[in-house]
């Protein structure tokens, strides 16, 4: 036979020749016990990895070399025997195992790193030659640091900590220099992982230190999360100093002190720290070292690492088994386990399991989201089905949501990821362990590495066993594997061998279709959209939504449900009638995605600064979302019923009855009969909105059709005067309809014309009118109308005469409503200044649209006075913002502090300036903007705790401020606060969490309040009041006397 001696970077090494069982004709090469990096001993003890030093002569590589120090507990329990292992501190060596010493054959190379909680386990726990032979690629395994050695850290430069880490880099920079020698590839390199290595490899897939140093990752059962960072590790660096007598103030002293200690006392301190921190209370791993965010391997967080693109560019396989805390973990960990298990214990040892992920957060009712959860999964109350219950509930906390996580961040940044759930259990484990338990964690190494097709002794001297249907699923497992390790494809068998299975397609994972394989005997597809789903009872019929998470609060789910249909489609004879009652449907309804949007010009919606989900547009488009913390409906919750219409432009429609602002009270009778189910309480429903949101939920406080079916009221910039109503409907429709070619003299006659009209022609037309009535100062040809029903009168004569929805309101504006965006749009050079001309010029153009019988000339007048530029007349940019000013206030601030004081005669009002600005709207924009039209959105809706994409074609998520984040989060709690009690500032019945925002005090005639929202908030006394008293009493005093003058 032939010794194989292969060289490296290092010297010479000679291995051996084995093969496995069904191919006595596929020699594989295997070398063992390689240094790849210097003795890590003496002053090289918490500190990175050296080079190996070289040698002279040939090295004997058949021997496998000194496992790391550890505590051999877990090895002396494994099921495979591991032979003549010692420990020893100088071990940092690895094993190759290829089908062919060619320095050419350029074959895929696959890097293991082994598990075992980052403080147990070897490189070498089970052999590849299998893989190797089967599917013609090399094999690296290789120890590196573990527990005190590998993680310790003092959170500075004296021993930053991730040693391991550290040596798994260096075991790939040997990779890098070596591998073309054994017949590897160093440009197709994948590390591969499982547990605590498959949380190894995620690691390196975000470290800028690995960067280049691999193409592929898989992660097995295992990604950071799984073993995550400690915030605070000198903490437990001085708790082991103090117990091995070393100095606990300088860290250097310390980090000396414990160079000098053997490694027997290291572990002993070790077992001592895990003793005490268990005394305290605290809920640990097995061994108190862990990764560290050490500014070098680690500059951030994982998570952070992750949302801001930074991880490495490379394609990723990752996944779990279906019960990965079915069995061997909970075994080791819960006394009496596979007896069952009580309710009492369960919350026990649930509540000890969240204390340690989220102290500080109210336990309980976590627990009791998830105790609710997975009782509606696995049904039954018995102590083994809650036993069940609860090992599905570990699993899936420690393992399998990670790793979702981690697919769907790592996706979004555009890289290629696939997914699995193994489901295949070999028949050795399957025939010793409860018919309860599935495929636990570890359970695939057995048919991934194909030691099927070996003989491996186990500890009891006898030869592991497996069934040809083992043996088949570790053929199909090892393609996969290997597919992806030579094409990034795991179903791609391009450049394997000819004898390689032909696999089931494993389609790609996306956050849009979120695919993944069931790994099984027979493989299959599936998609989490089908897993991840809840479902609710509506009076139509059942809907079925999803769970998602903000970014703060991994604990606080969300149910979301779309594109619920609240009313009939308006189509055919239901176009320009009242909307009717949703159709009721059979079976449950997929309320995953957003229904359609209504007609409308798309060129608006596609100026939004952010993401609009590639809309589709359809008439049947009277839908609701709902995202709600809560589905008992015996948790009842206030619930806020956003009318929100970021465009100044409405619904396209005739003036026939007002069916713009029906659907919004169907809207409304839908929550009156449904909320329920979801959380809410149909006796606190807040109706808000911003624009001509905010002007629909003002006309709601006036009409008599909406009465009592909301309790609260918010308008955001916009209030009915906004869009006021048109006098002359008729003269609108008659326009619209001539374009059309339909009759213009019999009212019915156009309208059954125009139900036969395409959305397209409609808007078509609009678009036509829109332009012939701007020429005459009209910006919008159909507005709301005094129709009889739901407008029986003017709002103004209604308000004056009492006839108003009594409720708690609060409404204000932004401190510089027509700054930017508005303005950008309208008036042609907008931003470069305005002339003295200009001024004057658009000034009379404005008042002559809205008082065009009166004295113009008195009320220009009046307005330049207040409007005042003279400290700066020559400054084209100070005359351009007074003009902003004239227009915002005359549009959007007057009518809202008018509104405010006319209806506090009749329920409590509270009004409010907004004055911050997002980083994200200034970051755009000149700084002579102040906060615009629409700036309060991304704040009010706490758009700074998503990861919202800017664009189809930017799929970056917006990066907002601490700033902004303490500015959303006091004013979610202003309008929350105000959604449950009908005051901004009082907390009672909120979360524990939630801000304590300064007092805003009631707005009245006599005492015109109001809050100056910004980072820190505050209160003030009577709202621009010269400019106010311009508007809402000179100027109409002006006009009503040139219209008598006029008589």
């Amino acid at each position: 036979m032939v010794v194989p001696i292969v060289p490296t970077a290092s010297g010479k090494v000679r291995g051996t020749v084995q093969y496995t069982n069904d191919l006595p004709d596929k020699p594989v090469y295997t070398f063992k016990g390689i240094p790849y990096a210097a003795p890590p001993v003496g002053d090289l003890r918490f500190r990175a990895p050296q080079p190996a030093a070289p040698w002279e002569g040939v090295r004997d590589a058949t021997e496998l070399g000194p496992y790391c120090p550890q505590d051999t507990t877990f090895l002396n329990s494994m099921v495979v025997k591991q032979e003549h292992y010692n420990l020893d501190e100088d071990c940092l060596s690895l094993n190759v195992e290829t089908p062919t010493i060619a320095k050419d054959a350029g074959l895929p190379v696959l890097l293991w790193i082994h598990g075992g909680g980052l403080y147990t386990g070897s490189g070498y726990f089970l052999p590849y030659a299998s893989l190797a032979a089967h599917q013609q690629v090399v094999v690296v395994t290789f120890n590196y640091r573990l527990g005190v050695l590998g993680f310790f850290s003092t959170g500075d430069q004296n021993a930053p900590g991730n040693f391991g880490f550290l040596d798994q880099i260096q075991a790939m920079r040997w990779v890098q220099e070596n591998i073309r020698n054994f017949g590897g590839d160093p440009d197709r390199v994948t590390i591969f992982g499982e547990s605590a290595g498959g949380a190894s490899v995620c690691y390196h897939v975000v470290s800028p230190l690995s960067k280049g140093l691999f193409q592929r990752a898989i992660s097995q059962s295992g990604v950071c999360q799984t073993c995550g960072t400690f915030p605070k590790p000198l903490e437990r660096a001085v708790m082991l100093a103090e117990e091995l007598g070393c100095d606990r103030r300088d860290t250097a002293n310390m980090v000396a002190c414990l160079r000098q200690k053997s490694t027997d006392e290291l572990n002993s301190g070790t077992l001592q720290v895990m003793k005490k921190l268990a005394r305290q209370g605290a809920s640990v791993p097995s061994q108190p070292f862990s990764p560290a965010v050490d500014g070098h391997f680690l500059p951030a967080e994982p998570s952070v690492l992750f949302d801001s693109g930074r991880a490495n560019a490379v394609d990723y396989l990752l996944g779990v088994n279906n019960h990965e805390y079915g069995f061997l973990l909970p075994l080791t960990m819960i006394p009496g386990y596979g007896r069952g298990m009580t309710e009492d214990k369960y919350l026990s040892w649930m509540k000890r399991r969240i204390g340690a992920l989220y102290p500080g957060s109210n336990q309980n009712n976590i627990v009791a989201e998830i105790r609710k959860l997975y009782r509606g999964c696995f049904s039954g109350d018995d102590p083994m089905s809650i036993q069940y219950q609860f090992t599905h509930a570990c699993g899936d906390n420690v393992f399998v949501a990670p790793s979702v996580l981690v697919a769907n961040k790592h996706s979004a940044s555009g890289q290629k990821v696939y997914l699995y759930e193994n489901h295949y259990t070999p028949s050795r484990f399957s025939a010793g362990r409860p018919d309860w338990v599935g495929c636990d964690h570890g359970d695939e190494l057995f048919v991934m590495s194909g030691v099927a097709f070996m003989n491996v002794p186990m500890t009891s001297g006898r030869l592991l066993r497996f069934s040809a249907d083992d043996k088949k699923a570790s053929l199909d497992m090892m393609a996969y594997w290997a597919n992806f390790a030579r094409t990034g494809n795991p179903s791609d068998r391009t450049g394997g061998p000819a004898d390689s299975p032909t696999v089931p397609e494993w389609p790609q994972y996306t956050p849009d279709n979120p695919a993944y394989m069931k790994l099984d005997l027979t493989s299959s597809t599936a998609n989490l959209s089908d897993d991840v789903s809840l479902v609710v009872t509506t009076a139509s019929g059942k809907v079925r939504g999803t769970v998602q998470y903000t970014n703060d609060l991994p604990d606080k789910p969300v149910y979301t449900f779309k594109g619920i249909p609240y009313a009939a489609p308006p189509v055919g004879d239901l176009r320009f009638r009242a909307p009717q009652p949703a159709a009721p449907w059979e079976g449950v309804m997929d309320a995953t995605e957003l229904g359609p949007y209504c007609p409308q010009d798309e060129a608006i919606l596609k100026g939004f600064p952010v993401h609009y989900h590639r809309a589709t547009f359809h008439e049947d488009c009277l839908t609701l979302n709902i995202e709600t913390p809560s589905l008992r409906n015996d948790v009842i919750l206030p619930q806020c019923s956003s009318i929100l219409i970021r465009s100044l432009q409405p619904k396209c429609t005739t003036n026939v009855p007002d069916s713009l602002r029906l659907p919004k009270v169907q809207a409304m009778r839908w929550i009156k009969e449904n909320i329920r189910n979801f959380g809410g309480d149909l006796d606190r429903v807040t109706i808000f909105g911003e624009s001509a949101g905010g002007a629909s939920v003002c006309y709601h406080v006036v009409s008599p059709l909406s009465k009592g079916l909301f309790h609260h009221a918010i308008s955001q910039s916009g209030v009915c005067q906004t869009l006021d109503i048109n006098p002359k409907p008729l003269e609108r429709a008659a326009m619209f309809a001539e374009d059309l070619g339909c009759d213009t003299e019999d009212t019915t006659s156009m309208v059954t014309c125009l139900r036969q009209k395409s959305s397209d022609d409609l808007l078509a037309s609009h678009g036509r009118l829109q332009m012939t009535l701007m020429s005459q100062g009209v910006l919008f040809p159909f507005l709301p109308v005094v129709d009889g029903t739901y407008l029986p009168s003017h709002p103004k004569d209604r308000l004056e005469k009492g006839e108003v929805n009594v409720a708690q309101y609060l409404l204000g504006a932004n401190d510089d409503e027509y700054g930017f965006q508005i303005p950008l749009a309208t008036i042609p050079n907008f931003g470069n200044g305005m002339s003295e001309e200009e001024f004057i010029y658009l000034l009379e153009m404005l008042v002559k649209k809205l008082y065009p019988t009166s004295k113009q000339g008195d009320i220009i007048a009046a307005l330049r006075e207040v409007y005042s530029y003279h400290d700066n007349p020559d400054d084209p940019m100070a005359i351009q913002k007074q003009f902003t000013q004239v227009h915002g206030d005359q549009f959007l601030v007057a009518p809202t502090v008018d509104y405010a004081e006319k209806y506090a005669g009749y329920g409590q009002v509270y009004l409010y300036e907004n004055r911050y600005v997002s980083s994200v709207a200034s970051a755009g924009r000149p700084d002579w903007v102040g906060c615009d039209h629409t700036d309060e959105l991304p704040i009010i809706s706490g758009l700074a705790f998503l990861d919202l994409p800017v664009s189809d074609d930017n799929q970056r998520p917006y990066a907002f401020s601490d700033e902004d984040k303490k500015t959303s989060l006091a004013m979610m709690a202003y309008w929350a606060n105000f959604a449950r009690t009908g005051n901004p500032s009082d907390r009672t019945g909120g979360p524990a969490d939630s801000p304590t925002v300064p007092e805003w005090p009631q707005y009245t005639p006599d005492n015109p309040a109001y809050m100056k929202l910004d980072v820190t908030s505050s209160s003030d006394v009577g709202l621009k009041p010269e400019k106010m008293r311009l508007w809402n009493d000179v100027i109409p005093k002006l006009a009503a006397s040139s219209e008598r003058d006029e008589l």
